[in-house]
């Protein structure tokens, strides 16, 4: 064989080593990549805490421990890559994590180089496992007799070893379970034929005294006015919406009946949140004759990070024969596209089956920020939509605790729920409160059913 052949095979063997060798290479360092975004939440993938600095202390060796999510900046850590590995740093104290070997505990320290304050990161499938550069350790959990800490153990495969790097930017709950409006098409399905032991709904006349009161009070008949009754509906939610702000960062007035809740809001200086006007509108159309519900609107939420929810109303329209969707949060009512008013049934209906709706136009928040249907029905709703609660009874005072009261709610979930739930369950609100009932089914002719003969 002449030279010529032999340094040509030997440069094809060559160049297809060096090709498999690069091609090697390029794929692992693809398969390592992490996208680490800045002020990251470090959320532990067993359940729903997060890495964080506690009571949000500043002290140099403060331990760091694990808490429920609340993405403040107590729960943001910059990723600073340097030679020597990453330094994880609080965006709030400005320190940096480091392992203290005497208990194998994580602690915060000012950066001073060491080489217990450097980190990697190992990324296994869509998670991470953060390794301390010089023990070789891993961010652990460990669980205690009042709650869970960080600890570094060494590398096993255990969910506790296990991290996601949020965008604290980002909705948290929609990080975590994905879009709000592909996991509401996902809740579709419901089961007409199953039967309930749910007792029927009801609704107190208008002539019950404290709804006489009621009426009295806010000369509610002259608010409705004498148009017909989808205005009148429409004038009374206006009304208490212009009256009474919104405010969700605060619970409400302890007796929780239209009067006392809408009194104690007189002069602005304080607001209810939705639950509290949902529940004082709906008293004040029961005083006016019409059948209503306040309806609790909820998320799919297996991981109980999502403390939001919604609620608004439901009221039965006769000259339409259908339930309507009023919002006093919002001021806000549904339509169609071609102006129709809509109930919570058909608007979710329709978020699900890609088909139009609109929300009035003067819709708002408190008079500060305008309300887009996008936001509110495309995001907000379609969250809030997955599951519903309503009251058995629509009576005035029906959530002030009191012992020996009973309150007795229905849910409606879809066949696909997260969770196994009885079908009915019995709580108490403190030693001496109202007892609670919820009653559950997949069946949507039961929760919508249309008033009937049931009255008080």
């Amino acid at each position: 064989m002449s030279c010529n052949i032999r340094t040509s095979i030997i440069n094809l063997v060559l160049f297809i080593l060096v090709g498999c060798f690069s091609y090697s290479v390029r794929a692992d360092s693809k398969k390592k990549e992490i996208d680490i975004p800045a002020n990251a939440i470090i959320f532990s993938t067993r359940g729903t805490k997060v890495v964080d600095l506690p009571d949000w202390t500043t002290i140099n060796n403060a331990k760091i421990s694990i808490w429920n999510i609340n993405n403040k900046p107590n729960q943001h850590w910059n990723f600073e890559r340097y030679k020597k590995g990453y330094v994880i740093r609080s965006a709030y104290s400005k320190q940096v994590l480091a392992a203290n070997m005497t208990d194998s505990t994580v602690i915060q320290q000012s950066y001073d180089q060491s080489s217990y304050q450097y980190w990697t990161l190992k990324k296994e499938n869509d998670v991470v496992k953060i390794i301390n550069k010089a023990s070789e350790l891993c961010l652990d959990i460990e669980e205690i007799k009042k709650g869970e800490r960080l600890v570094l153990r060494s590398n096993k495969d255990v969910k506790t070893q296990n991290w996601r790097l949020v965008d604290s930017r980002n909705n948290i709950a929609s990080i975590v379970y994905g879009s709000y409006l592909n996991i509401l098409k996902q809740a579709d399905q419901y089961n007409k034929k199953v039967s309930t032991n749910a007792p029927g709904f009801s609704y107190q006349e208008s002539s019950n005294e404290n709804l006489i009161r009621l009426k009295n009070t806010f000369k509610l008949d002259s608010i409705a006015g004498s148009g017909d009754d989808v205005k009148k509906v429409l004038n009374v939610m206006h009304w208490l919406h212009d009256k009474v702000k919104h405010d969700g960062q605060h619970g409400n007035p302890p007796k929780r009946n239209a009067i006392d809740m809408i009194n104690a809001c007189e002069g602005g200086t304080r607001g209810l949140n939705c639950r509290g006007l949902a529940m004082a509108l709906n008293e004040c159309y029961l005083s006016l004759g019409f059948k209503s519900r306040y309806v609790t609107c909820l998320p799919k939420d297996p991981l109980k990070i999502d403390q939001d929810c919604h609620v608004i109303n439901m009221v039965f329209i006769d000259s339409l024969n259908k339930w309507i969707w009023v919002d006093p949060s919002f001021d806000a009512y549904v339509m169609d596209e071609h102006d129709n008013l809509l109930g919570i049934e058909e608007v979710r209906q329709r978020l699900i089956n890609d088909l139009p709706l609109k929300i009035n136009d003067y819709a708002n928040w408190n008079h500060k920020k305008k309300t887009v249907v996008e936001k509110y029905l495309y995001d907000y709703m379609a969250k809030n939509l997955y599951c519903l609660e309503c009251p058995v009874i629509s009576r005035f005072d029906n959530e002030t605790i009191a012992k020996g009261k009973v309150i007795e709610m229905v849910s409606l979930l879809p066949v696909n729920h997260h969770e196994e739930l009885p079908e009915k369950s019995e709580s108490k609100r403190g030693r001496k409160g109202s007892r609670y009932i919820t009653y559950r089914t997949n069946n949507p002719e039961v929760f919508w059913t249309e008033p009937g003969v049931n009255s008080l």
